[in-house]
């Protein structure tokens, strides 16, 4: 049995020290010093986002739709718009991933502010186009997330790898320059 367990269910709220790291953190290294007291807190939440990363399945997708028809003005009206409307959603919005259709994106669609005409885009049943919009850059704020977290995981190895290869740089480049791979994977999640 491998000693990686696969997270069953979300691991709840990040702490806040996570929280301020992840929103400090921007694009350079995090110091071993901040990060070590939070890598298992990193590693379960990057665990988690990972194994959610691949393409929602369409059933999920069609929950989302069906929680989102209460909380908009037009929701597809009859059992063949709906489904119209969900398959053309799907096709366009299909490549996403998992983690993007969550209560969090159905809460950003709805609470979105006006636009430059001056409607309230969020009180509408979403076109596939605003709504690939929408849950792509959920994506990609989730993925910047797990970028940071696989640093925090990754710190002290990557602290490793500058130290050797200053060391190498020093010694007047004696034997094979170090490798990044040959330092990540020692302790850690990835």
């Amino acid at each position: 049995m491998s000693d990686v367990a696969f997270p069953a269910q979300n691991p709840g709220p990040m702490s806040p020290e996570l929280r301020r790291v992840l929103d400090t953190a921007g694009s350079g290294l995090i110091p071993p010093d901040r990060a070590l007291p939070l890598i298992d807190e990193a590693s379960r939440h990057l665990a988690w986002i990972r194994s959610r990363m691949s393409p929602a399945d369409e059933r999920s997708m069609f929950l989302w739709m069906c929680r989102l028809a209460p909380m908009v003005v037009n929701p597809p009206a009859t059992e063949d718009a709906i489904r119209a409307s969900a398959n053309a959603l799907i096709e366009i919005c299909g490549s996403i991933p998992g983690i993007a259709w969550s209560r969090h994106s159905r809460e950003a669609w709805v609470q979105q502010g006006r636009d430059a005409s001056g409607n309230l885009p969020g009180k509408f049943w979403p076109c596939p186009a605003e709504l690939y919009e929408l849950l792509s850059n959920r994506a990609a704020e989730i993925r910047q997330i797990a970028i940071v977290l696989d640093r925090i995981v990754n710190a002290e190895a990557e602290d490793a790898y500058d130290k050797a290869l200053r060391d190498w740089g020093t010694q007047a480049a004696h034997g094979p320059r170090p490798r990044r791979e040959q330092f990540l994977g020692r302790g850690c999640a990835s």
